[in-house]
């Protein structure tokens, strides 16, 4: 993404669609997008002020697994996997169409958080039966605010 200051009056035809962008749009299929800032002036939004109204999407996120192998007998083995994921994103963004500047501006704080539990007991008998024998515990939260 990437921001510009040109005034709304400045407007460009796309040949390929006969719609007007503002300044700055090449109208071509290359992954370049033009993003207007929002004006920290003209939106009552904390985010907006402390970001002086530039677009951003922020996401941190941590995880982690753990997995223990224990034979109980030669015959029976026990399998313990764990899972931890955090995930916080930030995002400020104007859905504007096309490059046009638009007077929404959302901003989001998304949260998840979860953990699971697995726990399985495996047998290796030498006839022909064995079994799997386990069980699954997950637990998941999340929030998501937007303004």
């Amino acid at each position: 993404m990437r921001g510009f200051g040109a005034p709304l009056g400045s407007l460009v035809t796309c040949i390929c669609t006969r719609l007007p962008f503002t300044s700055g749009e090449d109208c071509k299929l290359n992954r370049s997008v033009v993003t207007p800032f929002a004006d920290p002036a003209f939106f009552n939004n904390a985010t907006i002020k402390e970001k002086n109204g530039v677009p951003f999407n922020l996401a941190r996120q941590k995880y982690g697994t753990l997995e223990l192998n224990y034979d109980a007998s030669p015959e029976l083995a026990i399998t313990s996997t764990s899972g931890y994921y955090r995930l916080r994103a930030n995002s400020l963004f104007l859905p504007g169409a096309l490059g046009a500047m638009s007077p929404i501006a959302v901003t989001n704080d998304f949260r998840r958080r979860e953990i699971s539990q697995e726990l399985r007991l495996n047998s290796d008998f030498s006839g022909a039966f064995n079994f799997t024998l386990g069980g699954l515990y997950q637990e998941a939260k999340s929030s998501a605010r937007v303004q």
